[in-house]
């Protein structure tokens, strides 16, 4: 399915964006390899507005992930003229899991609710973020839904007992 959905992209700007710990990283692996063009991960731009924004709007075509600007989804849409972004839809308490896995701790919790203005919200900021992007998503030029399990297609895939040991920002073994 979403081997299908990809082939079907207009745009070669895309902004790989969702919850932290949705899937990102390897999503956006398997998008830029299925797509053949650059994979640029959030670290690649120390997780900078301005240094995301250079990237945007000096290339031509990449796969940017960028979990953390969620918030700046129509910033981005604005800096940067053809840009499709694709949110990774995954279930909440697998989101959760994986925070626990890799021991996401407190701090950063607090600046992700702060970043989305969601300090007051009661649940998880990854629930949170899914709320928000119904709300927004019509209003994007482009946009791409994709469910994580649907990733499971590409080689780059590895199953959850093959993942249960790695840390944050790790993709393969």
């Amino acid at each position: 399915m979403a081997m299908l959905l990809l082939q079907n992209l207009k745009s070669k700007k895309i902004v790989v964006t969702g919850p932290q710990r949705s899937g990102t990283t390897i999503a956006s692996r398997i998008i830029a390899d299925t797509m053949q063009i650059e994979c640029i991960d959030e670290l690649d731009y120390k997780i900078d507005y301005d240094n995301l924004k250079k990237i945007l709007t000096k290339k031509d075509s990449f796969v940017v992930q960028a979990p953390a600007f969620f918030h700046r989804i129509m910033d981005i849409q604005e800096a940067c003229s053809g840009v499709c972004f694709v949110i990774i839809k995954r279930n909440i308490e697998d989101i959760i899991k994986s925070e626990k896995r890799i021991d996401w701790d407190a701090a950063s919790q607090i600046m992700e609710r702060e970043a989305n203005c969601a300090t007051d919200y009661p649940g998880p900021i990854s629930k949170y973020k899914y709320e928000k992007w119904e709300e927004i998503k019509n209003n994007l030029n482009e946009y791409l839904e994709i469910n994580y399990e649907d990733l499971s297609f590409h080689r780059f895939w590895l199953e959850d007992n093959m993942r249960k040991n790695f840390k944050d920002k790790q993709w393969k073994l």
